[in-house]
This record gives C-alpha cells, sequence and structure tokens, in this order.
C-alpha cells in the first residue's frame, strides 16, 4: 500500500511537471523585431516602458511598444558603443533615489564626422551635448544606482563623472596599463 501511494504521488508529480512545462513553452519564445535596419546592436537600455538601442554605425533607436516598433533618432550614422538612460526608480527601503529619465549618456566611437567620448543628453535623446570626456573610445556606461550622479566610462581606462557627466577624472589605479575596458558592474 505505502509503495502504491509513493508511486502514485510520483506519477502525478510527474504529470504536473510535465503539464507545466508544456503550458509555459511558448512563453519564452523570441519573435522578430521590426524597424531596426543596418547595424550592429551595441547595447540596450530600458527606463519608463522605453527601449533604447545604440547601433554600430545607425545611431540610435527606441520602441515605446515592447519593441513592436522602431524610431531611429540621435545620430543616424553614429557609432554608439554604450547607452545609459537615468531610470525611474521610485521609493527605496531607506530613501528616496533622485532619478532623471530624460538623461541618457551615449559612449561614441569616432567615424570620421563625430568624435569619440561621452556625450549626454538632457531631453531622451532629442538633442545631445559633447561632455568633457572626449577623444576616448567609451565602449560601457554605467549609472551607480545609489547615487544617479556618480556616471562611470569604460574604455581606454576607467573614468567617473560626480555632477551628471560635467566633469569626469580618471580612476586607474591598479590597472595594467594600457588598460581596455569592455564592461563594468556596480556591486
Amino acid at each position: 500500500m505505502m509503495k502504491c501511494k509513493i508511486l502514485l504521488k510520483f506519477i502525478l508529480g510527474y504529470f504536473v511537471i510535465n503539464f507545466t512545462l508544456a503550458a509555459n513553452a511558448g512563453v519564452n519564445q523570441w519573435t522578430l523585431s521590426s524597424n531596426i535596419y543596418g547595424g550592429i546592436i551595441r547595447d540596450i537600455a530600458i527606463s519608463n516602458h522605453t527601449i533604447y538601442v545604440a547601433t554600430w554605425c545607425n545611431g540610435i533607436f527606441r520602441s515605446m511598444d515592447g519593441g513592436g516598433h522602431w524610431t531611429q533618432f540621435g545620430w543616424p550614422n553614429g557609432f554608439i558603443l554604450s547607452l545609459a538612460v537615468d531610470k525611474t526608480l521610485g521609493l527605496s527601503s531607506r530613501r528616496r533615489i533622485e532619478t532623471n529619465p530624460n538623461l541618457m549618456y551615449a559612449g561614441m566611437l569616432d567615424n570620421g564626422t563625430l568624435p569619440k567620448g561621452v556625450f549626454r543628453s538632457l531631453d531622451r535623446g532629442e538633442h545631445w551635448e559633447k561632455t568633457p570626456l572626449t577623444n576616448r573610445i567609451i565602449r560601457r556606461l554605467i549609472i551607480n544606482p545609489s547615487n544617479h550622479s556618480i556616471i562611470y566610462a569604460g574604455g581606454e581606462g576607467v573614468y567617473r563623472s560626480d555632477d551628471n557627466g560635467k566633469n569626469w577624472h580618471q580612476i586607474n589605479t591598479g590597472l595594467p596599463k594600457p588598460a581596455t575596458i569592455y564592461t563594468l558592474a556596480i556591486d
């Protein structure tokens, strides 16, 4: 009798697991998104239900409908290597985190017509301005989640801005020379 109960539980468990897997099989499918043409996607950033895609040689695209439709904006011929968007996070458990979802940063590679370095937009990418960090290839940008005025840039070394990209200083202590940075993370 005990063996039958164990076998019955095993069979029921097996069917529940298989049914769950079969029911969820279609959830994790990829579908082709439209209107992003040419270029290699170098980075993706998301803020306020808007997806931003940085491309190699075709600038930046954005989608406001979950990737259904895309609009190209910001340097149609730009070589964008990295994007960072200040995300709206709301309240943290300890304090309010000040954010500005209109603030975006782009790490550029010189394509002959646009200089390399970090550029900043105060209006969700409609207009862009150079920051003082120029003449450097910037492969990765990251905003500090605890203090959104602090931005890190990685490329030909590591740089830090404490004032939303207005000023930058190099923080390469301990890195080998030359140091080429391809990605950054904050713990």
